[in-house]
């Protein structure tokens, strides 16, 4: 089944005046006018042509393009012009504009909620770290890790590392969303370092940290 393409819609009809059918000979042609349009799923994505067509109204001939008589042309072209592309047909250029602004949006206020949890941490905190680029783990054989806060003093705190390395910082994401990194046994305990808030602040500016997220004590 195909999402997306082209379609046409006829955006109206007139008749043309004083002129006759080239095939049977009498009065009676009928101007239409269709707006091309790209779809997605069917709705109206963006416009970009409108084609003109006649029809004898007695006869049923049928002529677009190249095969309209010269003698249409000039009413066909004003008819063109007076029709105007209805709105609907941005439809879905507005909803992506929609979709797009509000995934800025989110990705905005999840950038200033980390940056905050960042300046502020506190004891419970987890993060995502590439610790091979970010602290330079030489002997960690995938760079990603789940660190957690257990403690903040002044301007420093104190971490402990997961066992468990990730070759991708979605890996790490998703053990903490499936509850592992709130077990205890998943920390390296007694394997504790300290850094300061300010090395949190220039990892998190370098994209070192991935993820933060604050789950409580």
């Amino acid at each position: 089944m195909i999402f997306y393409g082209t379609r046409a819609k006829s955006l109206g009809a007139q008749a043309l005046g004083g002129v006759a059918c080239q095939s049977c000979g009498q009065s009676g042609v009928v101007a239409h006018v269709f707006q091309k349009y790209f779809h997605i799923f069917w709705i109206p994505v963006l416009p970009y042509k409108k084609l003109v067509a006649t029809e004898c109204a007695r006869c049923q001939q049928a002529l677009a393009g190249e095969d309209v008589p010269p003698m249409y042309q000039a009413q066909l072209e004003t008819f063109r012009a007076s029709v105007k592309t209805p709105w609907y047909m941005y439809t879905g250029l507005v909803l992506i504009l929609f979709l797009v602004a509000g995934g800025y949006y989110v990705y905005q206020k999840n950038q200033e909620l980390r940056a905050s949890y960042v300046a502020h941490p506190q004891v419970g905190d987890l993060y995502v770290i590439d610790v091979q680029k970010g602290l330079a783990l030489k002997d960690a054989q995938y760079p990603f890790r789940v660190l957690k806060i257990t403690n903040v003093k002044d301007k420093t705190v104190t971490l402990v590392s997961g066992h468990y390395e990730y070759s991708a910082a979605s890996g790490a994401t998703e053990a903490i969303d499936a509850g592992k990194a709130d077990e205890l046994a998943y920390f390296l305990l007694g394997d504790e370092f300290s850094l300061s808030i300010e090395q949190l602040q220039t990892l998190l500016g370098q994209g070192h940290i991935r993820y933060v997220t604050r789950r409580g004590k």
